[in-house]
Protein backbone atom coordinates (compact mmCIF):
# COMPACT_ATOMS: atom_id res chain seq x y z
CA UNK A 1 0.00 0.00 0.00
CA UNK A 2 1.51 3.35 -1.07
CA UNK A 3 2.16 6.17 1.29
CA UNK A 4 -0.37 8.96 1.46
CA UNK A 5 1.27 12.33 0.99
CA UNK A 6 -0.26 15.36 2.65
CA UNK A 7 0.46 18.68 1.05
CA UNK A 8 -0.29 22.07 2.43
CA UNK A 9 -1.09 24.84 -0.01
CA UNK A 10 -1.87 28.39 0.89
CA UNK A 11 -5.12 29.39 -0.75
CA UNK A 12 -5.61 33.11 -0.97
CA UNK A 13 -9.24 34.16 -1.20
CA UNK A 14 -10.29 37.57 -2.36
CA UNK A 15 -12.94 38.50 0.17
CA UNK A 16 -13.61 41.81 -1.55
CA UNK A 17 -16.89 41.38 -3.39
CA UNK A 18 -17.82 43.44 -6.40
CA UNK A 19 -20.15 46.28 -5.45
CA UNK A 20 -23.75 45.85 -6.64
CA UNK A 21 -24.57 47.83 -9.78
CA UNK A 22 -26.83 50.20 -7.82
CA UNK A 23 -24.48 50.84 -4.87
CA UNK A 24 -23.40 54.39 -5.76
CA UNK A 25 -27.01 55.54 -6.11
CA UNK A 26 -27.91 53.75 -2.87
CA UNK A 27 -25.12 55.61 -1.03
CA UNK A 28 -26.55 58.88 -2.33
CA UNK A 29 -30.03 57.88 -1.17
CA UNK A 30 -28.78 56.95 2.31
CA UNK A 31 -27.15 60.37 2.66
CA UNK A 32 -30.32 62.25 1.66
CA UNK A 33 -33.02 59.93 2.94
CA UNK A 34 -34.13 62.00 5.92
CA UNK A 35 -34.40 65.17 3.83
CA UNK A 36 -36.53 63.73 1.02
CA UNK A 37 -40.21 64.54 0.43
CA UNK A 38 -42.28 61.51 1.43
CA UNK A 39 -43.48 60.64 -2.07
CA UNK A 40 -39.96 60.79 -3.48
CA UNK A 41 -38.56 58.74 -0.60
CA UNK A 42 -41.17 56.02 -1.09
CA UNK A 43 -40.58 55.88 -4.85
CA UNK A 44 -36.85 55.48 -4.47
CA UNK A 45 -37.11 53.08 -1.53
CA UNK A 46 -39.39 50.82 -3.57
CA UNK A 47 -37.12 51.03 -6.60
CA UNK A 48 -34.06 49.97 -4.58
CA UNK A 49 -35.98 47.06 -3.03
CA UNK A 50 -36.56 45.68 -6.55
CA UNK A 51 -33.01 46.45 -7.69
CA UNK A 52 -31.72 44.36 -4.80
CA UNK A 53 -33.95 41.47 -5.90
CA UNK A 54 -32.73 41.89 -9.49
CA UNK A 55 -29.12 41.68 -8.29
CA UNK A 56 -29.90 38.41 -6.48
CA UNK A 57 -31.50 37.01 -9.63
CA UNK A 58 -28.44 38.03 -11.64
CA UNK A 59 -26.11 36.26 -9.23
CA UNK A 60 -28.14 33.05 -9.53
CA UNK A 61 -28.34 33.29 -13.34
CA UNK A 62 -32.12 33.77 -13.42
CA UNK A 63 -32.42 36.31 -16.21
CA UNK A 64 -36.21 36.05 -16.40
CA UNK A 65 -36.67 37.24 -12.81
CA UNK A 66 -33.76 39.65 -13.24
CA UNK A 67 -35.46 41.45 -16.14
CA UNK A 68 -38.93 41.47 -14.56
CA UNK A 69 -37.67 42.90 -11.27
CA UNK A 70 -35.63 45.54 -13.09
CA UNK A 71 -38.76 46.55 -14.96
CA UNK A 72 -40.70 46.81 -11.70
CA UNK A 73 -37.90 48.95 -10.24
CA UNK A 74 -38.29 51.38 -13.12
CA UNK A 75 -42.06 51.41 -12.69
CA UNK A 76 -41.55 52.19 -9.00
CA UNK A 77 -39.68 55.34 -9.95
CA UNK A 78 -42.15 56.79 -12.45
CA UNK A 79 -45.61 55.38 -11.64
CA UNK A 80 -48.06 58.05 -10.51
CA UNK A 81 -51.70 58.91 -9.94
CA UNK A 82 -53.85 58.33 -13.01
CA UNK A 83 -57.05 60.03 -14.07
CA UNK A 84 -60.36 58.42 -14.86
CA UNK A 85 -60.19 56.28 -17.95
CA UNK A 86 -56.40 56.00 -17.68
CA UNK A 87 -54.40 52.90 -16.95
CA UNK A 88 -51.50 52.01 -14.70
CA UNK A 89 -48.27 52.43 -16.63
CA UNK A 90 -49.95 54.85 -19.03
CA UNK A 91 -47.55 55.67 -21.88
CA UNK A 92 -48.22 59.40 -21.63
CA UNK A 93 -46.91 59.43 -18.05
CA UNK A 94 -44.02 57.24 -19.11
CA UNK A 95 -42.95 59.53 -21.97
CA UNK A 96 -43.27 62.60 -19.77
CA UNK A 97 -41.10 60.96 -17.11
CA UNK A 98 -38.37 60.15 -19.65
CA UNK A 99 -38.55 63.70 -21.03
CA UNK A 100 -38.13 65.20 -17.55
CA UNK A 101 -35.26 62.87 -16.67
CA UNK A 102 -33.42 63.75 -19.88
CA UNK A 103 -33.97 67.50 -19.48
CA UNK A 104 -32.77 67.49 -15.87
CA UNK A 105 -29.77 65.34 -16.82
CA UNK A 106 -28.73 67.80 -19.53
CA UNK A 107 -28.86 70.64 -17.02
CA UNK A 108 -26.79 68.55 -14.63
CA UNK A 109 -23.87 66.21 -15.23
CA UNK A 110 -24.97 64.45 -18.42
CA UNK A 111 -24.91 60.97 -16.88
CA UNK A 112 -27.24 59.43 -19.46
CA UNK A 113 -25.34 60.80 -22.46
CA UNK A 114 -22.09 59.35 -21.08
CA UNK A 115 -23.84 56.03 -20.50
CA UNK A 116 -25.17 55.84 -24.06
CA UNK A 117 -21.89 56.89 -25.66
CA UNK A 118 -19.61 54.72 -23.57
CA UNK A 119 -20.85 51.97 -21.30
CA UNK A 120 -23.81 50.57 -23.25
CA UNK A 121 -23.12 51.78 -26.81
CA UNK A 122 -22.15 48.31 -28.02
CA UNK A 123 -25.14 46.66 -26.36
CA UNK A 124 -27.39 49.40 -27.76
CA UNK A 125 -26.25 48.64 -31.32
CA UNK A 126 -26.98 44.95 -30.83
CA UNK A 127 -30.44 45.73 -29.44
CA UNK A 128 -31.21 47.99 -32.41
CA UNK A 129 -30.17 45.25 -34.85
CA UNK A 130 -32.32 42.58 -33.18
CA UNK A 131 -35.62 42.05 -35.00
CA UNK A 132 -36.98 39.85 -32.20
CA UNK A 133 -37.40 42.84 -29.89
CA UNK A 134 -38.75 45.07 -32.67
CA UNK A 135 -42.52 45.58 -32.51
CA UNK A 136 -42.96 46.01 -36.28
CA UNK A 137 -41.26 42.66 -36.94
CA UNK A 138 -43.95 40.81 -34.99
CA UNK A 139 -46.73 42.89 -36.53
CA UNK A 140 -45.52 41.99 -40.04
CA UNK A 141 -45.02 38.31 -39.15
CA UNK A 142 -48.52 38.04 -37.67
CA UNK A 143 -50.19 39.93 -40.52
CA UNK A 144 -48.49 38.04 -43.36
CA UNK A 145 -47.05 41.20 -44.95
CA UNK A 146 -43.75 41.03 -46.93
CA UNK A 147 -40.53 40.70 -44.86
CA UNK A 148 -38.92 43.62 -46.67
CA UNK A 149 -41.27 46.00 -44.88
CA UNK A 150 -39.92 45.45 -41.36
CA UNK A 151 -36.31 45.11 -42.55
CA UNK A 152 -36.33 48.58 -44.09
CA UNK A 153 -38.06 50.09 -41.04
CA UNK A 154 -35.59 48.42 -38.68
CA UNK A 155 -32.56 49.87 -40.46
CA UNK A 156 -34.06 53.36 -40.67
CA UNK A 157 -34.89 53.40 -36.97
CA UNK A 158 -31.42 52.12 -36.09
CA UNK A 159 -29.75 54.93 -38.07
CA UNK A 160 -32.06 57.58 -36.56
CA UNK A 161 -31.34 56.34 -33.05
CA UNK A 162 -27.55 56.17 -33.45
CA UNK A 163 -27.61 59.65 -34.95
CA UNK A 164 -29.64 60.80 -31.93
CA UNK A 165 -26.93 59.40 -29.63
CA UNK A 166 -24.31 61.56 -31.35
CA UNK A 167 -26.61 64.60 -31.31
CA UNK A 168 -27.28 64.21 -27.56
CA UNK A 169 -30.98 63.61 -28.17
CA UNK A 170 -31.20 61.26 -25.20
CA UNK A 171 -34.98 61.43 -25.05
CA UNK A 172 -35.34 59.98 -28.55
CA UNK A 173 -32.76 57.28 -27.78
CA UNK A 174 -34.43 56.20 -24.54
CA UNK A 175 -37.84 56.20 -26.19
CA UNK A 176 -36.57 53.77 -28.84
CA UNK A 177 -34.73 51.65 -26.27
CA UNK A 178 -37.83 51.26 -24.13
CA UNK A 179 -39.96 50.42 -27.16
CA UNK A 180 -37.59 47.46 -27.69
CA UNK A 181 -37.50 46.52 -24.02
CA UNK A 182 -41.29 46.68 -23.91
CA UNK A 183 -41.44 43.88 -26.48
CA UNK A 184 -39.24 41.71 -24.23
CA UNK A 185 -41.38 42.64 -21.24
CA UNK A 186 -44.56 41.61 -23.08
CA UNK A 187 -43.06 38.29 -24.15
CA UNK A 188 -42.31 37.43 -20.54
CA UNK A 189 -45.41 38.76 -18.80
CA UNK A 190 -47.90 37.56 -21.40
CA UNK A 191 -46.53 34.05 -21.75
CA UNK A 192 -44.79 34.63 -25.08
CA UNK A 193 -41.61 32.91 -23.89
CA UNK A 194 -40.80 29.83 -21.83
CA UNK A 195 -39.21 30.21 -18.42
CA UNK A 196 -35.46 29.76 -18.80
CA UNK A 197 -35.76 29.48 -22.59
CA UNK A 198 -32.52 29.55 -24.58
CA UNK A 199 -34.34 31.14 -27.52
CA UNK A 200 -34.53 34.68 -26.13
CA UNK A 201 -31.46 34.71 -23.85
CA UNK A 202 -29.52 37.24 -25.94
CA UNK A 203 -32.28 39.84 -25.95
CA UNK A 204 -32.99 39.25 -22.28
CA UNK A 205 -29.37 39.63 -21.17
CA UNK A 206 -28.90 42.79 -23.23
CA UNK A 207 -32.12 44.23 -21.83
CA UNK A 208 -30.92 43.52 -18.30
CA UNK A 209 -27.54 45.16 -18.93
CA UNK A 210 -29.19 48.33 -20.19
CA UNK A 211 -31.70 48.52 -17.33
CA UNK A 212 -29.03 47.79 -14.70
CA UNK A 213 -26.93 50.63 -16.10
CA UNK A 214 -29.76 53.11 -16.60
CA UNK A 215 -32.03 52.78 -13.55
CA UNK A 216 -29.41 53.77 -10.91
CA UNK A 217 -28.67 56.89 -12.99
CA UNK A 218 -32.37 57.73 -13.15
CA UNK A 219 -32.54 57.45 -9.36
CA UNK A 220 -29.44 59.65 -9.03
CA UNK A 221 -31.09 62.31 -11.20
CA UNK A 222 -34.24 62.14 -9.08
CA UNK A 223 -32.18 62.49 -5.91
CA UNK A 224 -30.39 65.51 -7.37
CA UNK A 225 -33.77 67.10 -8.14
CA UNK A 226 -35.94 66.28 -5.14
CA UNK A 227 -37.86 69.56 -5.39
CA UNK A 228 -39.08 68.61 -8.87
CA UNK A 229 -42.72 67.51 -9.09
CA UNK A 230 -42.47 63.77 -9.78
CA UNK A 231 -46.23 63.33 -9.51
CA UNK A 232 -48.50 61.90 -6.86
CA UNK A 233 -48.12 58.26 -5.85
CA UNK A 234 -51.00 56.09 -7.03
CA UNK A 235 -50.32 53.55 -4.26
CA UNK A 236 -49.21 55.51 -1.18
CA UNK A 237 -48.37 53.81 2.09
CA UNK A 238 -51.53 53.63 4.20
CA UNK A 239 -51.29 52.47 7.78
CA UNK A 240 -54.22 50.51 9.16
CA UNK A 241 -55.96 52.00 12.19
Amino acid sequence: MGKIKFTSKLVVRDEKKERPFYEDALDRYAALKEQLPEDVRIRIHRAFSWLKRAAMAGESGDDDVRFITLWIAFNSAYGQEIGRGGSWGDKTNFKEFLRNICLLDKRGSGLIRDLLLKKVYGVLRVLLDDQFCYKNFWEVINSGLPDDLWREQLQKEKQRTLRAVMEDDTERVLHTVFERLYVIRNQLLHGGASCGSTVNRGQLKNGCLILESLIPLVLRIMLDNVSFDWGKLYYPVITQK
